[in-house]
């Protein structure tokens, strides 16, 4: 979890963002979180929610947030506390299962980027 965290981390940070990025278990729970210096206060709470967002709907946070304007009967989905419709959340798969899932915060239209290279710094180990 701290390879995903870390890699998604450097990936932002070169681009030059100052974010949070959390890394949650296949039970919604933190595992891993590193919040860089000069990160909004926001960003680590931003994270962790993207990243629960993914694993609780096994899709992109981004994909959550599109399923909400395409299907307005979903949209009480939003009523749970930790759920974010805002693109950086992605689910962590081991082959089909999703195992986790990882947030990022700060990085604005950049954050699945940088999800995505925490992801494939492990890909070998998730097949």
């Amino acid at each position: 979890a701290l390879t995903i965290a870390k890699a998604a981390f450097a990936k932002c940070v070169s681009m030059g963002f100052k974010l949070s990025v959390v890394v949650v278990d296949r039970d919604g729970l933190q595992i891993a979180i590193i919040r860089g210096d000069g990160a909004g206060l926001h960003t680590p709470e931003g994270a962790e929610r993207k990243a629960y967002t993914a694993r609780t709907f096994s899709q992109p946070s981004a994909a959550f947030a599109k399923r909400l304007v395409d299907r307005p009967d979903t949209v009480g989905s939003l009523q749970y506390s930790r759920v974010l419709a805002l693109a950086g959340g992605l689910p962590i798969k081991s082959g089909n299962e999703v195992v986790g899932a990882v947030g990022v915060s700060g990085s604005p239209g950049k954050d699945d980027v940088c999800s995505q290279a925490g992801i494939d710094k492990v890909a070998d180990q998730l097949k």
